[in-house]
């Protein structure tokens, strides 16, 4: 019983979570993002594939999300930019594009930077290194995270490469969190993982979760996928 309270806990902490990040990704509060999610079965998505979303960045989960509530008839969620940056920022997601990025892997945190920009700076259309220095501080004495400034900084190379004056944040500017020692499985570990996959019961809230996992996890092992690419 105690487990099943504790899960049951951590599901509805990981809904509110993403609720907020979807919030936020979106320019909504709290109150729009819970009603546009409830309205448009978003929550019930979350729910029911929570064991897999969980997983995932919030990034990924909001993409997730918006595509799925926007089958189920929802408007396109569409974050439209303020900052004297709009347009740059705009034609950067686009160039990035075009070499065979996602735009999303940036949209977040410009969206960040446009707000700040807007609110901070309005009309300003030129990337200083004051402002890179006032983003980077962040909020409340929280400093952004490296993916923020790594946006930003990018930001400032396309700017460069287009002949603007604009600071570009030092590639070393942030420290990079260190990443721990890879541990090699062996093939008894492997064999005993995916016998453990295969024995996967089914579930209320996803009756498809027992043939999806052993699935998902077969083509990541196989084919050197990422967890968003084999979901896809």
């Amino acid at each position: 019983m105690k487990n099943t309270d504790s899960e049951l806990k951590n599901k509805i902490e990981y809904i509110i979570a993403v609720i907020s990040e979807f919030a936020a990704a979106h320019s909504l509060n709290t109150s729009q993002a819970y009603r546009y999610l409830e309205r448009f079965k978003g929550i019930d998505f979350v729910n029911r594939f929570y064991n897999v979303e969980h997983t995932l960045s919030f990034e990924d989960v909001v993409e997730d999300l918006t595509a799925y509530c926007h089958r189920k008839g929802g408007a396109v969620m569409k974050y439209v930019f303020q900052s004297g940056f709009a347009q740059d920022i705009e034609g950067m997601l686009r160039f990035k594009e075009s070499l065979g990025h996602r735009a999303e892997s940036y949209l977040s945190n410009l969206r960040q930077f446009d707000r700040f920009c807007a609110e901070s700076y309005p009309g300003t259309c030129q990337l200083t290194k004051a402002m890179a220095d006032d983003f980077s501080a962040g909020v409340d004495g929280t400093p952004r995270s490296p993916g923020c400034l790594k946006a930003v900084r990018e930001l400032g190379k396309y700017l460069a490469s287009a002949g603007r004056d604009a600071y570009v944040i030092p590639a070393g500017f942030t420290r990079q969190p260190k990443a721990d020692a890879p541990y090699p499985i062996t093939d008894e570990e492997l064999r005993r993982f995916f016998a453990a996959t295969d024995r996967l019961e089914s579930s209320r809230n996803n009756r498809l979760l027992e043939y999806m996992v052993p699935v998902m996890f077969r083509l990541q092992f196989a084919c050197g996928m990422r967890p968003q690419e084999a979901r896809r």
